[in-house]
Parts: C-alpha cells; structure tokens; sequence
C-alpha cells in the first residue's frame, strides 16, 4: 500500500474516527471500534502521525502574556521600605480638608493626583494640599478614557490639566496618572516626551466601594517595598480608614513618601523603616 503523504493525514483521520464511531449503528456489530482500532494504527505507522502531532495541528499556540508598557511607574522596590499613599480625582471641598488633616496629624504626606476640571471648580485647594507638604500630580482635565480619544485631544486633555494645576498651586508638575490606568504605547510615548512620569499602582483596595476593614486588610496585606497605593478623595470609607491604615504601614516598619521621594530613593533604606524593623 503506497503510504498517504502527511499533508493529506489530518483529513483521512478525521473520516476514519467518524467511520469508527458510525459503524456499530449501521452494522449492528458493537465492535466497530475494535476493527477501526488496528486501521487508525496502521495508517499512523504509514504516516508518521499521533495524537500528539494531529493535536498540534489542530490546537494553536499558547499566547505569551503582553509585556507591561514601557515608560510607567507601578512602584519601586529599589526604594527599600518606602510607600507612597496617592489620593486620585481631588480636589474636593468637602473632602481634601479632611484628608489633609488625616495626613498632618500622623506627620506624613502623600501624592494627589488632581482633576483639571476639579481644579477649576475649586480654586484654592491645590495651593493648599501644596502648602501642607504633599505632592501634585496631574489627573488630565475631563477624566475621560484617554485611549478612547484622538492622541493630539488627550494630550491637549492633560495639558490643558497640568497648566492649571501649576497656575492655582504655584509648583510644578512632573506626575502623571491616566484616568482608570487607560493608555497605549503611543500615548506612553508622546507623554514621557512632554517630561512626565506615568505613574500608576500595585495596591489597589478598591476603596470606592469596599468598606473601611477591607481597605486596611488589602493595603496591609499586599504592602511591600516600593508600593504605591491607589486611593481617592470624596470616598467617606477611605477618609474612615485612613489613620488605621497610616497607623498600620509605619508598624510594619515603612516610612511613608511622596511618589517623587520613592522614586529619589533608590537602593536606600530610611533610618526610621531600620529602627521600626528591628
């Protein structure tokens, strides 16, 4: 029998099961599966196929995971036991007060991440969340889904954003976070080239809806060196948990910075986290 070449072998093997598996019906025999047995055997041996190159023509290959973007900060292990705490969508005049005194209160700061369009509603608060020893970074204009809009509007977006933030606070703006962490390449690209550190997360508790006891128990249980943790302002269950969650990180032994701190401090280790750590 002059062998079947094996560009033919998937389609003759294919009918062959289907014969296996009709047999017994038409013939009345229950050994149809016996007699297709030896057949699928013999043909395998002509044709050099098995199961396992008849399922790697027909299964495809498994898909290598994206690699994360380049140019965006998620955190910063280098820093040693640094954290930073960052508060997105502010200002709030009902809130930004409240967390402010949270912060002065526990002697630490943290980075906010600031609306434009929130800026303008409240002029003022910028300058004071400045004033008090925190940081500012840029949150775009309009909190739209930057992916979603054309490449010169989103960066018209955020620089529209970043101009007035710098004008009601009086410093300068280098931080960048892109509203619910939506970005590309391109974007990634035309961002970093206007000066501007992405920045985005490794701890994200979900405070905009989880209650108080579950913020603290994700933070505390997901902190390590170099963490960046992602928090919002007009949220009453993150202002609830804040000073438990202050509290926390500094009994394990962290110190807590601003983003522009963590990332100043690599490969160094703040005397405060060494002596809490002993």
């Amino acid at each position: 029998m002059r062998p079947v070449p094996k560009k033919y072998g998937l389609a003759v093997a294919l009918i062959l099961l289907c014969l296996a598996v009709l047999t017994p019906y038409y013939t009345g025999t229950r050994n149809g599966f016996q007699k297709a047995g030896p057949l699928l055997n013999k043909f395998a041996a002509d044709t050099g196929l098995n199961r396992t190159s008849i399922r790697s023509q027909t299964t495809p290959p498994p898909v290598e995971p994206a690699a994360r973007p380049q140019g965006v900060v998620h955190s910063w292990p280098g820093a040693g036991k640094m954290v930073a705490i960052t508060f997105d969508d502010g200002p709030s005049r009902k809130f930004t007060p409240l967390y402010l005194d949270v912060l002065d209160r526990y002697g630490t700061h943290a980075t906010f991440f600031l609306v434009g369009r929130h800026v303008q509603e409240n002029s003022g608060l910028a300058a004071k969340i400045a004033g008090s020893g925190n940081e500012l970074g840029c949150h775009a204009f309009e909190h739209r889904n930057l992916e979603q809009m054309d490449p010169a509007a989103a960066i018209q977006d955020i620089t529209s954003a970043r101009r007035l933030i710098e004008r009601d606070s009086h410093t300068q703006v280098f931080l960048f976070r892109p509203p619910g962490g939506h970005l590309n390449q391109p974007l990634i690209n035309l961002i970093n080239g206007m000066g501007m550190k992405i920045v985005l997360w490794s701890i994200d508790p979900g405070d905009w809806y989880a209650s108080p006891e579950k913020i603290i128990n994700n933070v505390l249980t997901n902190v390590q060196p170099g963490s960046i943790i992602l928090l919002h302002e007009d949220k009453a269950g993150t202002l609830a948990a804040l000073p438990t969650l202050i509290k926390g990180i500094k009994q394990r032994g962290y110190q807590l910075v601003t983003v522009s701190e963590l990332l100043a401090s690599q490969g160094k280790q703040p005397k405060e986290a060494q002596t809490n750590h002993k």
